[in-house]
């Protein structure tokens, strides 16, 4: 059994960790090993469980290129990054001077009520969380997206699917500091130094039509040629398969880790 996790742990609500905390971390230490998306989490992670799998994201369901919507004058910039509040916090300020510098500019938040409210009334599209397919449809009628991620250790544990998403609905973003340097060096984000530099560079981008057409060609080839699932289906086959042939010593290890334990399984209690 792998058990599919993917945020570090101390990124998770505080009433979450100690109802995890109170089995001690059971679902992590007694599965046969862990499948994530990062390294870095896989690291953070060996305290409860040595052996992890990880798979890099993929993105399903890449629309066609949409260049037409970069033609309109009117700017619409997406924020909606789940537990985010402390770098949302960071940049509203900056988002409500650019708003008020900017009449073209208009914000669609997600998830985030509390940003929502200190930005200019009639500027601003607030949303609750929604659901996939909703998420992506809202996600691709604007232009700029913004993705803001501290640095840190555990954000370092985040995955690039928010930037995937993005490329794939043909939208430009401005991303970092933490997590997108590999994705800024090959081009197809934007990444901030700091957060306090996020919004400078969302406005250059708003006024630089062909930067952003670019910008977003760029991506949307990156999500297809290198990031969809469908590529990367054949991979992730070849690994569950290997993982299967390999089942039994799987079973031996999790036994030994166990052995002189209160959770020592019985012997002979697995099949095979």
């Amino acid at each position: 059994m792998l058990t599919e996790w993917d945020d570090h742990p101390e990124l998770f609500p505080r009433a979450i960790q100690a109802k995890f905390e109170s089995i001690d971390w059971a679902h992590l230490r007694m599965c046969h090993g862990l499948h994530t998306s990062s390294i870095n989490l896989a690291m953070a992670l060996e305290k409860f469980q040595p052996i992890s799998v990880v798979v890099e994201n993929s993105i399903a369901q890449i629309p066609t290129l949409d260049l037409a919507k970069h033609k309109s004058k009117n700017i619409r910039v997406f924020i909606g990054n789940q537990n985010r509040s402390a770098e949302h916090l960071q940049i509203c300020q900056n988002i409500e001077t650019w708003l008020r510098s900017n009449e073209n500019i208009n914000m669609v938040v997600v998830g985030d009520s509390n940003l929502a409210a200190t930005l200019p009334r009639g500027r601003v599209e607030a949303h609750p969380l929604l659901s996939y397919p909703s998420y992506r449809k809202l996600l691709s009628s604007c232009q700029i997206a913004l993705i803001p991620l501290e640095r840190s250790l555990p954000n370092s544990c985040k995955t690039p699917i928010k930037l995937l998403e993005c490329a794939a609905e043909s939208v430009a973003t401005i991303s970092g500091p933490e997590l997108y340097c590999k994705q800024t060096i090959i081009g197809v984000s934007v990444c901030a130094e700091q957060l306090s530099e996020m919004i400078q560079l969302a406005a250059k981008l708003a006024n630089d039509t062909s930067a952003r057409l670019a910008l977003v060609r760029k991506s949307h080839d990156w999500a297809i040629s290198e990031m969809s699932l469908k590529k990367n289906l054949p991979y992730r086959h070849w690994i569950y398969k290997s993982l299967w042939k390999s089942r039994l010593q799987l079973d031996n290890k999790l036994q030994k880790r166990f052995s002189d334990g209160a959770f020592a399984f019985p012997k002979n209690s697995f099949t095979r």
